[in-house]
């Protein structure tokens, strides 16, 4: 990986990587398996600081291979991260779902939660679609 790379990247952990993308001018976070509590939190607050680091309008966030949010996490993301955010010059998110199963449900209702005026927020289900979407701004 070049120096230019490495400093693309902000975490590469099993549960989550996250990274800036050149080419499509945003933050492309990519979950997996059933990070706790402490790890949902804290990548989610790693997320904001790549945000911020890049003055990035858009993020990316692949939920394919997530396979849980707990109840007190989504209410934690409304209530507490959606604000940060905010604040953070976010203006767009991508998700990209699982055709099923309880994170994809998980997912649209945080996303139902989201105000209106908060984000622009469409889900997809390819990484392409999402990317192609997130460059249109």
């Amino acid at each position: 990986m070049s120096k230019a790379e490495s400093r693309d990247v902000y975490l590469d952990e099993p549960w989550l990587s996250i990274r800036w993308d050149e080419d499509h001018r945003c933050i492309h976070a990519a979950w997996t398996g059933r990070p706790d509590s402490v790890q949902l939190r804290s990548g989610t607050l790693e997320i904001l600081r790549a945000i911020r680091d890049r003055h990035a309008a858009s993020l990316l966030s692949d939920n394919r291979h997530l396979e849980m949010i707990a109840n007190q996490d989504q209410v934690w993301i409304n209530e507490s991260w959606t604000p940060m955010a905010v604040a953070s010059g976010l203006k767009r998110i991508a998700v990209v779902l699982a055709p099923e199963g309880l994170v994809t449900t998980a997912s649209e209702g945080i996303i139902r939660r989201f105000k209106d005026e908060t984000f622009e927020t469409h889900t997809f289900d390819s990484v392409e679609a999402a990317l192609t979407w997130v460059a249109s701004s």
